[in-house]
């Protein structure tokens, strides 16, 4: 509850700014910017989305995978939109996974003794 209760005393004093990039993305002009950007991200892509988010519905998750066939989408379930915040844990394995998966497809991580 103390880490919930910092992230709101960091906010507060900023959040007319939050406010108004909040309103940009849902403005006309913002719409489909990152739909219509996708196919310009060459790095590798995982995507962690939350089967309950209230915020951006989980389709944007198969607008994603269909755009990026290489991308790993990763739906939680029992998660909303802050799936680092509601399932800490699962989302960090998720992220350690993907990473490790990336070094032994191209043979970059080594093994230390």
């Amino acid at each position: 509850m103390k880490i919930l209760q910092g992230l709101v005393d960091v906010r507060l004093p900023h959040n007319d700014f939050y406010q108004e990039v909040f309103m940009e993305i849902l403005g006309e002009n913002s719409r489909y910017a990152l739909q219509e950007h996708l196919q310009l991200i060459t790095a590798p892509l995982q995507v962690i989305w939350g089967k309950q988010d209230q915020v951006v519905d989980v389709s944007g998750a198969v607008v994603v995978a269909e755009a990026l066939p290489g991308c790993r989408v990763d739906l939680l379930e029992n998660c909303g939109h802050s799936v680092v915040m509601e399932r800490p844990r699962r989302t960090a394995k998720l992220i350690m996974e993907f990473i490790i998966s990336l070094g032994t497809t191209s043979g970059t991580i080594k093994k230390r003794s």
